[in-house]
């Protein structure tokens, strides 16, 4: 018993993000550390001294939590908010690129208006907010930003036709049920996506919603491997990993494109993301002159359909890299690249980095 190395959990365990969190964390442990694990939803100062902990993990939201955690003295790894202690390591979500994958999901629908809601304001809630907002901002959109429990009068003023970022999958359940009473529906009058894939709640609206999955057991598993580090003596460097990549469902299933060939060329690219296709094979199935098809592609979403294509093969491939451990030849072939050199080069081009780094979140 003597043996046993206790670490405290000190968060809520929740449904989506800190469930998969304590998934990859269990992964990481078992079965060869000697760790024993307790878990304190509402962390107790005098509770959590009684059990004596060597180490322990904690994800602070607020003043408050932050204030009575750092009171505790041993080494802990952050899940939350860094500015709330920032001599802290942390282990987390790259929050800015997770409003930048929300941008890009509705930019590669064709979608003209934006806007992002958020019910109250932390770094984390403006990080993500700024990476949709500068996304846009790069493709020549704005973004109607609001942050705050009251947003009905927000909310009646959107246009038809905007998509709508929420900071999580809670907030955009939420603006989901406004919608059904306000009578705005989704997706045909707004596109609406949330963040965390937090399934129970993305599933339980209606329409379910669509969602940036975020690595909470990569997460985990960095977190527990953090934990080693400390007790070793060592301070690791905080890490924040990118998200794995949308899950779509029914809130933004939809080509924002008034321009029949044009949605029709969009939809079909999607639809092949896993092939290597070319715009011949889209011309086949898009009866129109390429010239024609083109110049209305180009002014219509600022891209040409090679780019079009590229762009989708790469989300493929990120999403393939995060959530699998297939070799790069696999990858590639899944992903519409002719060979792994190909995807390799190419994937070098556009991301400045290689794909194993980028999987390896380095």
């Amino acid at each position: 018993m003597s043996d046993l190395i206790r670490i405290a959990l000190l968060f809520r365990l929740m449904p989506g993000y800190t469930e998969g969190v304590v998934r990859g964390l269990a992964t990481y442990a078992r079965p060869g550390k000697p760790w024993l694990f307790r878990l304190f939803n509402q962390p107790d100062a005098a509770e959590v001294r009684a059990f004596k902990p060597h180490a322990g993990i904690c994800s602070l939201v607020d003043e408050t939590t932050a204030t009575a955690v750092k009171r505790l003295r041993f080494p802990l790894v952050n899940l939350g908010v860094r500015e709330f202690a920032p001599r802290l390591v942390q282990a987390g979500n790259d929050d800015r690129a997770i409003g930048t994958m929300a941008a890009r999901h509705f930019l590669g629908r064709g979608f003209r208006s934006f806007a992002y809601l958020a019910l109250h304001r932390n770094p984390a809630v403006e990080r993500r907010g700024a990476g949709f907002r500068d996304t846009l901002a790069a493709a020549g959109h704005a973004c109607a930003w609001h942050t705050g429990p009251e947003y009905d009068s927000w909310l009646r003023a959107l246009p038809r036709g905007t998509a709508v970022f929420a900071f999580n999958d809670h907030v955009a359940a939420q603006l989901a049920d406004r919608c059904r009473v306000l009578g705005r529906c989704l997706p045909e009058d707004l596109a609406l996506i949330g963040a965390d894939n937090t399934e129970s709640v993305c599933l339980l609206a209606w329409p379910p919603l669509s969602s940036v999955a975020v690595a909470a057991e990569r997460i985990g598993q960095t977190a527990g491997a953090m934990l080693d580090e400390l007790l070793a003596g060592r301070k690791p460097a905080s890490r924040f990993l990118p998200p794995l990549g949308v899950i779509t469902r029914q809130s933004s299933d939809l080509i924002a494109v008034e321009e029949p060939e044009v949605a029709a060329a969009l939809r079909f690219i999607t639809e092949h993301a896993h092939e290597p296709i070319r715009v011949g094979d889209i011309l086949r199935a898009v009866p129109i002159a390429r010239r024609t098809l083109e110049t209305r592609f180009r002014a219509r979403l600022g891209r040409s359909l090679l780019d079009e294509i590229q762009r989708v093969h790469l989300e493929r491939a990120k999403h393939l890299l995060l959530t699998t451990d297939w070799p790069m030849p696999r990858i590639a072939e899944a992903s519409g690249f002719s060979d792994a050199k190909r995807f390799a080069t190419v994937f070098g081009q556009v991301e400045s980095t290689t794909p194993l780094k980028f999987r390896r979140g380095t």
